[in-house]
């Protein structure tokens, strides 16, 4: 029971540094799975550095590089890596040295759960305040305040019946600890599939104003249409009586205003895809109102092998990030540029930007819609690039137009 108990407790440490990390480092290079296997060496080497300590102390001052090398998994500075290891270790120190101090001699099976629940509880407050100043969602307070208050709970029962280092008091402390884990691990997944699903419908929402905006463009091309072909006869004679007086010079400037009373304004993409047009249009026609000079190059087929949601996902928040961008810098100019070569579609994104736009203190970007784009790229073997400037923001994101998407590392 007490290796139990010992087993237990570190895994729960490990998962409340999982919490830690991937809120400070955000996306991981590495797939769900293989990213678990490394934890889980992970959680064996901290397991045995105790034991192997018991007779050289030094051994413990290897948990830093092997936290070290966790933070790798993540992408992330080095500095921030530094810093990230360097936190978690110092309120481990900082949270063993407190039970040390409270319990005065070794650290008993209450001391365990009590150091752990509250490293569980310390990952999930910080992943909340960390996410709120970031400008993202972070889990509803009932969530944070339910959590907080079982944890204190279960603590207080563990101080209050585990006395004595017997199989019973442990078996006790075990529980509770369980308790706890499955608690947070519930908590974490419900604020996932919460964040997922305010996602979806924003996603929906910029779809649907998108049809509504192609739809008005539609139908005004086809107002203008019907006037054209009721007044066609009228032009044709005019046409003739150029010709036929001699005022052949006027036939190109009369005709190029027969085309703009035709030609629908904002009308940047028409490839056939009704999601890609619609969304396109929708964006730049957004751009447009914002005064921005717009360069548009769209080359890409009628039909795609690529689910219509992943490309809303992808398209819509690399325009999204590009409008904000707009809205905060005084000279605006946009080029977009969307082909697809042998398979494999392209995307290149240029805008003006000032020159904290989108960027973190140190460099990094944030926020949801970048995750959800590699997310959504991870099924077709995809990438992405982002290069920021001093005034402007260059991202490139390539992946395959695959009929049936593919399970890929992660990005």
């Amino acid at each position: 029971m007490e290796v139990l108990m010992y087993l237990i407790s570190n895994a729960v440490h490990v998962y409340a540094i999982y919490i830690v990390i991937s809120t400070f480092l955000g996306v991981c290079n590495l797939s769900s799975r293989q990213a678990g296997i490394l934890y889980f060496i992970y959680t064996l080497v901290t397991s045995i550095l105790p034991i192997a300590a018991q007779g050289n102390p030094g051994v413990l001052l290897l948990h830093f590089p092997a936290l070290l090398l966790l933070t790798l998994l993540y992408r992330g500075t080095r500095s921030r890596r530094l810093l990230c290891a360097g936190t978690i270790c110092a309120v481990d120190f900082l949270l063993g040295f407190g039970v040390y101090a409270l319990f005065h001699s070794g650290i008993p099976a209450a001391g365990i759960l009590f150091r752990n629940v509250a490293a569980l509880t310390l990952a999930f407050v910080f992943k909340r305040r960390y996410r709120r100043s970031g400008g993202e969602p972070a889990a509803d307070s009932p969530y944070i305040c339910c959590l907080i208050i079982t944890a204190i709970g279960t603590v207080t029962v563990g101080l209050l019946t585990v006395n004595e280092e017997t199989p019973h008091d442990y078996g006790i402390a075990v529980i509770l600890l369980l308790v706890n884990l499955l608690n947070f691990c519930c908590v974490n997944k419900l604020e996932q599939k919460k964040l997922e699903t305010e996602q979806m419908l924003q996603i929906t929402e910029v779809s649907c104003r998108a049809y509504r905006n192609q739809i008005q463009m539609m139908t005004e091309s086809q107002r203008k249409l019907r006037f054209m072909r009721h007044d066609m006869k009228r032009h044709l004679f005019r046409i003739r009586d150029m010709v036929n007086s001699g005022n052949s010079a006027e036939i190109p400037s009369y005709i190029g205003d027969m085309e703009a009373a035709v030609c629908v304004p904002n009308l940047y993409a028409q490839t056939g895809n009704r999601e890609i047009d619609s969304l396109i249009n929708y964006e730049l026609g957004l751009a447009a109102e914002l005064g921005t000079e717009i360069a548009c190059k769209i080359d890409l087929p009628a039909e795609l092998h690529v689910a219509p949601f992943d490309m809303t996902v992808i398209l819509g928040n690399l325009l999204d990030n590009a409008l904000e961008a707009l809205r905060g810098t005084e000279h605006r100019s946009l080029t977009v540029s969307i082909t697809d070569c042998r398979g494999v579609i392209k995307v290149d994104i240029r805008n003006s930007c000032d020159a904290r736009a989108h960027r973190a203190p140190d460099g990094n970007e944030h926020g949801i819609g970048m995750r959800s784009i590699r997310s959504a790229l991870r099924k077709y073997h995809g990438s992405l690039r982002a290069v920021p400037a001093e005034h402007e923001y260059h991202t490139t994101v390539t992946f395959f137009n695959s009929a049936v998407p593919v399970s890929a590392h992660h990005l």
